[in-house]
């Protein structure tokens, strides 16, 4: 979340931004969203918009590619994601406890935290190659 004054949709701005580990970076961005609350309401830091400014071309394809890297990303972990939890899903079907677990990850999965299921997940083991 950014502030920053006189901000309208689609102006493009220069925002700092810091992935999980990163350093942190200054990146172009598009104001897709304005929330008018007082700041003390949310529960994280709310940084300044460094500046704002009219996109050349190249800003524009370079905004893109990063957004379009960041979905092949994301469809990337919800793949892997799927595929451990079908390899569970084979293992359930003659184990009525793993049925009932495997039951649990689908009900977070549909509450939208597959995310942080996958980041948990791929600290386990993966059942292909657990020797029993």
């Amino acid at each position: 979340m950014y502030k920053g004054e006189d901000l309208k949709l689609g102006d493009w701005v220069l925002v700092p931004f810091q992935a999980h580990g990163e350093a942190e970076k200054i990146l172009p961005a598009v104001v897709i969203e304005i929330v008018d609350k007082p700041e003390a309401s949310f529960s994280f830091k709310i940084k300044e918009v460094f500046a704002t400014f009219t996109p050349s071309s190249a800003t524009i394809k370079e905004a893109q590619k990063r957004v379009t890297a960041d979905l092949f990303a994301k469809a990337a972990r919800r793949a892997e994601f799927l595929k451990r939890l079908e390899k569970y899903r084979k293992l359930a079907k003659d184990d009525p406890a793993m049925a009932e677990l495997v039951k649990q990850l689908e009900q977070l999965d549909i509450d939208g935290n597959w995310e942080d299921l996958f980041d948990f997940m791929v600290d386990q083991p993966d059942p292909d190659l657990i020797v029993y």
